[in-house]
């Protein structure tokens, strides 16, 4: 019984994937998803950023943002998520040292939290 359920929740979440999200029961959490063609390639300035997920409009909800670091560390660390660019991904969090100049992003191989300047492009996912 734990087999086929096991398989089951797997073949939910390779279902999900190609329609573009990925659920992580872990956190609660949606994540959106390319599928494995493509990766998520979307690079921004912070504010352009935050626009984005803010404004987001997919899978019929409106609800989308940018992931606290936290978030971001976990799911990379756990490898929830496919095809991601070998780089950082801006969270929703600024940097304590400096939040008038810098947020914090992810780098998606190994979930080390950064300071980025909000002025960068970088990767964005986003999340509800």
């Amino acid at each position: 019984m734990k087999t086929l359920l096991l398989t089951l929740l797997l073949l939910g979440t390779l279902f999900a994937e190609d329609k573009g999200y990925v659920i992580d029961k872990e956190q609660h959490l949606m994540w959106q998803q390319c599928g494995k063609s493509a990766s998520l390639d979307r690079a921004f300035v912070y504010k352009s950023a935050q626009s984005y997920c803010d404004n987001l409009y997919f899978l019929r909800y409106d609800d989308w943002r940018l992931p606290t670091a936290k978030e971001l560390q976990i799911v990379f660390q756990n490898k929830t998520l496919k095809n991601l660019a070998e780089d950082g991904y801006w969270s929703s969090d600024r940097d304590p040292q400096d939040p008038e100049d810098n947020a914090l992003a992810v780098y998606s191989e190994n979930g080390h939290i950064y300071a980025q300047d909000t002025c960068e492009d970088t990767h964005i996912i986003c999340v509800r």
